[in-house]
C-alpha cells in the first residue's frame, strides 16, 4: 500500500541520495522546483560519509540551510554488497530437528543443466551453526511439542561460544502458529543480549519452509550491517543539523522508515536499481509510453527492467548473489532465495568499470571484476587498468568530450596504455582490441535486457530505451541495434536519474498474515484485509514524509534517437510541485 503524494509551498528542500559502486549521487529538491544536482565519490567502507558530504555540498550550491529539508530520501547498496562480497554477520539458524539441512536442499534446480563445474552458492549459514531444537508444529498448527526454555538456553551458551553475531530463527509450519516461533525469537534475544535475531514470520509468514528459511538468514546475514550504517547515517544526519526522517528505498520501488528498515533489511536489497526503475516510470506516463525498456549501466554493473502501461513489473520472489538476479523461470537456483516483492531488474557484471581482460583460452572479457575505486580503492589503480571506459577511445566509437563538465578529464593516451596489454595478447592493435571489448560488454548486456522482454514473451521491438547511468547513454544505442529498438531516450541529469526516482517515489509498507478458514467461512477474508488495511494505514501517516512533491513536467526527456519525439528541457531540469 503506497502513501499520497502532497504538495511542498512552505520553502522546505527534499534530499535524495543514491550509493552507486563508483559515485555517491545526490540531488536536492526546492519547493520552487529547482533542481540542484551533486556527484561525489563513494566512499567505501564508510559510504555513509559521501552521502553526508554530498548533502553538505548539495544544500550549500542551493543556498539552502539543513533544517530546512522535510525529507532524506536514500537508495542505498550496503545490503547488496555484504551478499556480493560475502562480509555479512556471522550467522546461526535455529530450526526445527530435522530440518537443518533445509539450505543445501533448496529447491534442486540447476540453472546450468550442461555446466558440470557448476556449483550452488556456500550457504551463509555453515552446517555447524545450525542448531536443531526439539520442537513442532503441525500443519493444523498444534504443538507437539513446544521448544522447550532449557534447551534453548543451552542452544544460546552454544551460539555465544561460536561468536555468532546474528540469528535467523524458522520453525516448520510456524506460518500456522506464529506466536510460537516469536516466542523462541523472543527468549534468544533475552538470552543473546546485542545479537540481532529475526523470525521468519516476521519477514515472510508463508509456507514453504526453504523459502522462508532463505529469506530470514539472509535477513538476519545484512541484518546487522544495515543497523549500524543506517543508525550512524541517521545520527550523522541530525549532527549536520538535518532532522528529517530517513527513508530508504525498497525493492518493490516504495519508500520506507528507517525504524522499519533496520528490522527488515531484507527489503532493499535492490534498493538503487529499483529507485532507477521508479524514475523511468515516471518519465513513461509523463511521454505516454506503452511499453520502456529502463537500462541503467553504472560504474559495476548494468541493469534491465521492463515498464508497460506505466508500471513495473514486480515478483514475490527472486534470487540474489546468483551472477545474475533472477526472478523466474528455469534460471532458479543459482543464488539465495528471498521471498519479499521486487521489482524485476535482470542485472550483469559489466558497468563502466568492468575490467577488460583475456582468459586461458585467449578469448576477450569484460567484466564481472570492477577496477572502480570503489572495489580497488585506489584511484591510481582504476586508472591504469584496462576498463569498459577504456574502449571508448577507439576509432569509430563514441568519444566523449569531458563528462562532468570538465569535473572529470578524458585521457585518450592513458586509455590507450591501459588496453595495450590486453591487445598484445589478442595479437591484434590497440583499436581493434578497443573494438572488441566493446562489442563484448554489448552482447553481455544486451542478455540483461532480454531476460526482461523476449524472455518474458515481449517482443524488444516494440519497446522504447531510456538509457541511463553513469554509461548508459554510451552503450544503450548499440544494444537497442542488437534488439531492434528503434527508439532510445536519454534523460537530463542521466548519471543522477536513479536519484530522481526517490523523488517521485510514494512511501509504501507491505503486510502479509496468513488465513486459514473453511470455504463456507470466506467472508471473514474480507474483514481480515480491511483490518490490515487499516493497520498499515495508521503506519504509513506516522512514518511518511509531510511533503511529498510531484512531478508535472516533461523536461526529464533530454536527447532522443532514431525518431523519437521529446520536447526540450530547461538547462537544468525543472521540478514543480503539482
Amino acid at each position: 500500500m503506497s502513501g499520497p503524494a502532497v504538495t511542498d509551498r512552505d520553502g522546505s528542500w527534499r534530499v535524495a541520495a543514491d550509493i552507486g559502486g563508483t559515485f555517491t549521487d545526490v540531488i536536492a529538491l526546492g519547493p520552487d522546483g529547482r533542481v540542484v544536482p551533486v556527484k561525489v565519490l563513494s566512499t567505501p567502507p564508510d559510504f555513509g560519509s559521501g552521502v553526508l558530504g554530498g548533502t553538505r555540498a548539495a544544500l550549500s550550491a542551493a543556498d539552502a540551510l539543513p533544517h530546512q529539508v522535510t525529507a532524506m530520501l536514500h537508495a542505498t547498496t550496503v545490503a547488496t554488497n555484504a551478499i556480493l562480497e560475502m562480509r555479512g554477520a556471522h550467522t546461526a539458524l535455529v530450526t526445527t530437528r530435522g530440518f537443518r539441512d533445509v539450505l543445501e536442499l533448496g529447491r534442486l534446480r540447476r540453472p546450468l543443466l550442461y555446466d558440470l563445474s557448476w556449483q550452488r552458492p556456500t550457504p551463509l549459514v555453515p552446517r555447524r551453526h545450525r542448531y536443531e531444537i526439539d520442537q513442532r508444529i503441525t500443519a493444523d498448527g498444534h504443538l507437539e511439542p513446544p521448544a522447550d526454555s532449557a534447551e534453548l538456553a543451552r542452544v544460546a551458551d552454544e551460539i555465544r561460544a561460536a561468536g555468532i553475531e546474528a540469528v535467523a530463527v524458522c520453525l516448520i509450519n510456524s506460518y500456522v502458529r506464529p506466536e510460537e516461533e516469536r516466542r523462541v525469537a523472543a527468549e534468544l534475544r533475552a538470552l543473546l543480549p546485542g545479537t540481532y535475531v529475526t523470525a521468519s514470520v516476521d519477514i515472510t509468514p508463508q509456507m514453504q519452509e526453504y523459502e522462508r528459511t532463505s529469506t530470514a538468514v539472509v535477513n538476519s546475514y545484512v541484518g546487522p550491517q544495515v543497523h549500524d550504517y543506517v543508525t550512524a547515517l541517521g545520527e550523522g544526519l541530525r549532527e549536520a543539523g538535518v532532522s528529517a526522517p530517513l527513508m530508504i528505498m525498497q525493492s518493490s520501488g516504495g519508500l520506507l522508515d528507517a525504524p522499519s528498515v533496520v528490522g527488515r533489511p531484507v527489503q532493499i536489497i535492490e534498493s538503487g536499481p529499483a529507485a532507477g526503475v521508479i524514475a523511468v516510470r515516471k518519465l513513461s506516463q509523463l511521454m505516454g509510453l506503452d511499453s520502456v525498456v529502463a537500462f541503467d549501466m553504472g560504474g559495476t554493473t548494468a541493469k534491465a527492467s521492463l515498464i508497460e502501461h506505466g508500471e513495473p513489473f514486480v515478483a514475490g520472489d527472486y534470487e540474489v548473489g546468483g551472477g545474475m538476479n533472477i526472478t523466474r523461470g528455469m534460471g532458479k537456483g543459482a543464488g539465495y532465495a528471498l521471498r519479499v516483492p521486487s521489482i524485476d531488474i535482470a542485472e550483469v557484471g559489466a558497468g563502466g568499470g568492468s575490467v577488460i581482460s583475456t582468459d586461458v583460452a585467449g578469448s576477450l572479457r569484460v567484466g564481472p571484476e570492477s577496477a572502480l575505486p570503489a572495489r580497488s580503492r585506489m584511484l591510481r589503480q582504476w586508472r591504469d587498468q584496462p576498463h569498459a571506459d577504456r574502449c571508448q577511445c577507439g576509432p569509430g566509437l563514441p568519444q566523449p568530450e569531458g563528462p562532468g563538465r570538465g569535473r572529470v578529464a578524458i585521457e585518450p593516451d592513458l586509455a590507450r596504455r591501459a588496453i595495450a596489454p590486453v591487445a598484445q595478447d589478442l595479437g591484434v592493435d590497440i583499436p581493434a582490441a578497443a573494438r572488441g571489448a566493446y562489442e563484448v560488454a554489448v552482447s553481455s548486456m544486451t542478455k540483461a535486457v532480454k531476460a526482461v522482454t523476449s524472455e518474458r514473451g515481449r517482443d524488444p521491438r516494440e519497446a522504447v530505451m531510456v538509457a541511463f547511468g553513469g554509461a548508459g547513454p554510451l552503450y544503450g544505442a548499440a544494444i537497442a541495434r542488437e534488439l531492434g529498438i528503434d527508439t532510445v531516450i536519454v534523460p537530463v541529469h542521466t548519471g543522477l536519474f536513479s536519484s530522481l526516482g526517490l523523488l517521485v517515489a510514494d512511501t509504501e509498507r507491505q503486510a502479509v498474515v496468513p488465513h486459514r478458514t473453511d470455504l463456507d467461512a470466506l467472508d471473514l477474508l474480507g474483514a481480515e484485509f480491511d483490518r490490515m488495511a487499516k493497520e498499515v494505514t495508521e503506519a504509513l501517516r506516522e512514518t511518511a514524509p509531510r511533503h511529498t512533491p510531484r512531478y508535472s513536467g516533461s523536461s526529464t526527456c533530454a536527447t532522443a534517437v532514431s525518431g523519437s519525439s521529446c520536447p526540450s528541457p530547461s538547462p537544468t531540469g525543472r521540478w514543480t510541485p503539482a
